[in-house]
């Protein structure tokens, strides 16, 4: 549910980028910065890896999703473009450490059978991804405005950290060293989801 909630807001940019540009009345300049914040912000994956080791990767999903949803608050209340395109960088942050966190928290915790729970929880993209454009579509349809659905985003992301409150951490401990370079195993699959936030 928590991955469903983030998939659909991460698929909620592109398609209100019309209404973003007609309303900021963006230049190329604009739009390309906008499109770009989210993925400057998921460089946070690389020191993601080692908080996760130390502090807990729970702990740090809550924290992603959290910041998350601070960002997605702040774009529902932009009137101007740096507020706007500092919520973005801020939902990026967010999503870096959300999905390195998830990442290892699936083998951690299902450590006999990881398989069909890292199955779900990709499935939760797609159908986040898939639902989310139609989401925004509805919303500025019936309001005229593209705040609105950032505002029911952020909604969405305080529920996924609820459902996060539940989940209780694995127990599968390698050492009680951290593992600084853990991080670097989620930067190809960062990127390719860092372009996808970013360009919708």
């Amino acid at each position: 549910m928590a991955n469903l909630a983030y998939a659909l807001s991460s698929s909620m940019l592109g398609p209100s980028l019309p209404a973003i540009i007609n309303s900021l009345s963006l230049d190329a300049w604009g739009v390309s910065a906008i499109t770009s914040a989210v993925a400057m912000g998921f460089f946070s994956v690389l020191p993601g890896g080692a908080l996760a080791d130390r502090r807990g990767k729970k702990k740090l999903m809550l924290a992603g999703l959290f910041i998350e949803m601070m960002g997605y608050s702040l774009a529902g209340v932009s009137q101007t473009f740096q507020p706007l395109l500092l919520s973005l960088v801020l939902f990026g942050i967010g999503a870096g450490f959300w999905e390195v966190a998830v990442s290892a928290f699936i083998p951690d915790t299902f450590a006999d059978s990881p398989s069909g729970p890292m199955n779900i929880l990709h499935s939760m993209w797609g159908i986040g991804g898939f639902l989310g454009p139609l989401l925004v579509g509805l919303v500025i349809s019936s309001s005229r405005d593209w705040h609105p659905s950032f505002l029911v985003a952020a909604v969405l992301l305080v529920a996924a950290q609820m459902a996060i409150l539940f989940l209780k951490e694995g127990g599968r401990q390698t050492s009680g060293i951290p593992r600084p370079l853990s991080a670097i195993g989620s930067v190809p699959k960062g990127a390719v989801v860092a372009l996808a936030l970013g360009w919708g």
